[in-house]
C-alpha cells in the first residue's frame, strides 16, 4: 500500500534545490521501489522576492520556518538554513512537534546531536543526518545499519575536502599554500573566508558526527584536538615524499581500554597505505570493526547533487523506519598530552656551526630518540634541518619543539605527526 509523505524544506540554496530537484524528478521510481510518495508540501526561504531557477508554484513558500513546524500534514522538516541557532531552533521544535528531521548540518549536529537524540527519542520521532559528513559517501548509515552489532576499534579519515585539494596541488604541482588555496577558490573547493577549512574546525566538527555514532557515546567539540593546514610549505612535502610518506590532514578516533582519542591534524602517511592515495577534494573514511575488519568509504565529500541525493535517502529511510533509540556508552576522553607517536620536525635555521648539537641535545633532554636527520645545503644562508624520531609522548615533543623553535638561530619551524 503506498503511503504520501509530506515533506517541508527550511533553506532553497544550492542543497535544498537539488533536494527539490532530485525529488520531483525521481518520484515515480521512489514511489515504485518504497511504495512512498514523496511530497514537496512547503518552502521556507530567506529572501521571497529573490528570483530562482527552480519553478516553485506548486509549493506553498514562506520566510517563517515556523509555519513549516505548525503545519499539521507536514511529516518530515528538511533543515538546510546552516548555521548554528536558527537551526537549532527549527530542530528543536520540530521534533517536539513530532515531526521527523533531516539535516545536512554538521556544525549544529556536532554541539547540539545529543540533545537532539534525546527529543527524538522521547517523541517518538527520527533524526538523520548522513550528509553532515562526507556528503555522499553512507558512512553514518552504515554505523547506524551495517555495523551496528560491531565494536568499532578506528576511525580514520580524509574528511574535508578543500585541504585536501590544496595538499595535492602543493604535492602533484609543487604549487605554495597560498596559490594552492587560490587555485581551490578559483574551482570552486574553497570558501573566500576559508578558515573553517584550513583551520581544522570543519573536519573536527565532523569528526565530532562520526565519533558520537561510531562509539556510541556524547562527544564535544572540547573533546577534540586540532589544528590545520597552514603551517605547511612545499619543503615539508618536498621531503615527506623523498623519506616514501605523502601528507594529509587527518581526522583520527580510536578507542581502548575505555579511553576515547579524537584528534584533527596534518600528518605524514607511508605512500604505501590505502589513504595515501586520496587526492583533490574527495573524501575517504577507513573504519576499522572487531569483526568487520577494515571497511574504505571513498568518495566525493560535497558538491550539489551528491549530498542532495544523501538528504534525500536520509528522507525516504526517515519514512520508512519511524523511530530512534539511544543509549550511550561512556569513555574517558584522552587528552592529547597522552598520544604517543613519531613525529616529522622542520626548523629553518642560520647557517653556523654547533647547531645540530644544540638541537639534538634538548631532544635528548627531553627522552626523545631520533630516527632520522636531513641537512641540505641550499643557495640560501637559512637552512632546513628535517628531523623524524621515534615514538615519543607528545608533551615531551611539544616541549622539545618550543624550547628549540625559541633558539636565535630559527627562522620558521614546523611539526607534524606520523601515522
Amino acid at each position: 500500500m503506498n503511503r504520501k509523505i509530506s515533506i517541508g524544506i527550511a533553506g532553497l540554496g544550492n542543497i535544498g534545490q537539488g533536494v527539490a530537484r532530485i525529488i520531483e524528478s525521481n518520484r515515480d521510481k521512489i514511489l515504485k521501489k518504497t511504495g512512498i510518495e514523496l511530497d514537496i508540501r512547503s518552502v521556507c526561504i530567506k529572501d521571497m522576492q529573490k528570483k530562482r531557477t527552480l519553478p516553485t508554484d506548486a509549493y506553498l513558500m514562506t520566510d517563517d520556518y515556523n509555519r513549516l513546524v505548525d503545519d499539521p500534514q507536514i511529516d518530515i522538516v528538511v533543515e538546510l538554513i546552516g548555521g548554528v541557532d536558527a537551526a537549532r531552533d527549527l530542530i528543536q521544535k520540530a521534533l517536539k512537534a513530532g515531526k521527523h528531521v533531516v539535516t545536512a548540518n554538521k556544525a549544529v549536529m556536532a554541539k547540539h546531536g545529543e540533545e537532539f537524540f534525546r527529543l527524538a527519542e522521547i517523541n517518538k520521532v527520527k533524526i538523520n543526518y548522513e550528509a553532515a559528513v562526507a556528503g555522499s559517501i553512507p558512512v553514518i548509515r552504515s554505523f547506524d545499519v551495517s555495523f551496528i552489532s560491531d565494536r568499532i576499534i578506528s576511525i580514520i579519515g580524509i574528511i574535508n575536502g578543500t585541504t585536501n585539494f590544496i595538499l595535492t596541488r602543493m604535492s602533484r604541482e609543487g604549487l605554495d599554500y597560498k596559490d594552492a588555496l587560490k587555485q581551490a577558490q578559483k574551482l570552486g573547493f574553497a570558501e573566500a573566508d576559508p578558515s573553517l577549512d584550513v583551520g581544522g574546525d570543519d573536519a573536527a566538527q565532523k569528526l565530532a558526527v562520526l565519533s558520537r555514532i561510531a562509539f556510541n557515546t556524547d562527544v564535544s567539540l572540547d573533546d577534540i584536538y586540532y589544528e590545520g593546514i597552514t603551517g605547511i610549505r612545499p619543503v615539508d612535502i618536498s621531503y615527506a615524499c623523498e623519506m616514501g610518506y605523502e601528507i594529509k590532514l587527518l581526522a583520527i578516533a580510536r578507542q581502548e581500554k575505555g579511553r576515547l582519542e579524537m584528534r584533527v591534524h596534518p600528518a605524514l602517511i607511508p605512500k604505501s597505505h590505502i589513504l595515501a592515495s586520496i587526492r583533490d577534494e574527495i573524501n575517504a573514511v577507513l573504519v576499522t570493526g572487531e569483526n568487520i575488519g577494515e571497511q574504505l568509504f571513498y568518495g566525493k565529500g560535497a558538491g550539489q547533487l551528491p549530498t542532495a541525493s544523501t538528504v534525500v535517502a536520509d528522507i525516504i529511510d526517515v519514512a520508512r523506519r519511524g523511530e530512534m533509540f539511544y543509549e550511550y556508552d561512556r569513555y574517558e576522553i584522552q587528552s592529547i598530552d597522552d598520544l604517543k607517536t613519531e613525529y616529522y620536525l622542520r626548523f629553518d635555521v642560520d647557517e653556523m656551526p654547533g647547531i645540530l648539537m644544540q638541537i639534538t641535545t634538548v631532544l635528548t633532554k627531553h627522552n626523545i630518540s631520533v630516527m632520522s636527520l636531513i641537512q641540505k645545503q641550499t643557495d640560501s644562508h637559512v637552512l632546513p634541518v628535517i628531523i623524524t624520531v621515534h615514538k615519543t609522548d607528545e608533551k615531551n615533543m611539544q616541549d622539545a619543539f618550543k624550547e628549540i623553535s625559541s633558539f636565535d638561530f630559527v627562522r620558521s619551524s614546523n611539526l607534524m605527526r606520523v601515522l
